[in-house]
């Protein structure tokens, strides 16, 4: 029973980061919207919308969330994990 007792006193109003989490690089720049971060940083940024319990939380990180975010001649790809990154679609491999 004390047992017990010390794993819900020990894990109670803990969070785990979202495995939605990292993987990103991280400006230290807070922000409500992506333009906030394309006008600091430049295109390739946006604001992180990643889980309240992500460190990334409303911070610009390099990523995208639609082609716009992009440069000329780059798309965001939608299927790198866990977030979407400009990526040159036209480039050789």
């Amino acid at each position: 029973m004390l047992i017990l007792l010390l794993l819900c006193l020990t894990s109670h109003g803990t969070s785990q980061p979202s495995q939605d989490c990292g993987g990103v690089t991280i400006s230290g720049i807070k922000c409500t919207n992506d333009t906030e971060c394309s006008q600091q940083k430049g295109m390739g940024w946006v604001c992180s919308n990643s889980p309240v319990t992500c460190p990334e939380y409303q911070t610009c990180i390099q990523g995208c969330h639609s082609d716009k975010d992009c440069n000329i001649g780059y798309k965001c790809d939608n299927t790198s994990k866990p977030h979407w990154k400009c990526k040159n679609f036209n480039a050789k491999i």
